[in-house]
């Protein structure tokens, strides 16, 4: 709110009288020990890869050995981690979940064992709905940036659209989807 006034040029004030149960700190904190990273070899191996995940990745890269390579990511986190389809919520171009065979009969891409795409695929992003708040497993495997003509627009008006910074914000969006909205551990 506070960079959307700026960009209009409205000026504000604070709220004075009014105050907060918790400080930033403080809910960062509490936020971050209900998170666990689950690593896995096969996790481990993705993390030295890189210009991965994109969408223009995901449109262009990915080869059937890759697609082989993620149902093991991910089938590897579901072992581990001992979590349903239910309980999980996965997040990756949908494009990419369905393929076509030789016969041209649509066929499942992104296809691991122990995960059910019909039961655990959120669109990246899902705002304003409580309907994933029971997902305890949250993957996430789409590595975002903001749109380029939006971007160029809002440097064109001396405004600085940081990459990291709305990745970031999509993905905490993404993420709050999740139980952790009730204050329950995720992984």
């Amino acid at each position: 709110m506070d960079m959307c006034m700026q960009f209009n040029n409205i000026t504000h004030k604070e709220l004075e009288g009014v105050s907060t149960n918790k400080t930033s700190k403080e809910i960062i904190k509490q936020v971050s020990e209900l998170v666990t990273f689950i690593e896995t070899p096969s996790v481990k191996k993705w993390h030295n890869r890189k210009n991965t995940l994109s969408a223009t990745w995901w449109r262009t890269s990915v080869t059937e050995e890759i697609i082989e390579d993620i149902n093991k990511v991910v089938s590897s986190i579901m072992k581990y981690s001992k979590v349903s389809s239910e309980a999980t919520m996965i997040t990756l171009p949908k494009s990419n979940t369905v393929g076509y065979n030789e016969d041209g009969k649509k066929v499942k891409r992104i296809n691991p064992s122990r995960l059910s795409l019909e039961d655990s695929y959120v669109v990246y992003n899902a705002r304003a709905t409580n309907e994933y708040a029971h997902k305890e497993l949250c993957i996430h495997m789409l590595n975002l940036y903001p749109n380029q003509a939006v971007k160029v627009y809002l440097q064109d008006k001396v405004f600085i659209c940081n990459d990291d910074v709305y990745a970031l914000n999509t993905f905490i969006q993404w993420l709050f989807r999740s139980r952790i909205r009730e204050n329950k551990a995720i992984k």
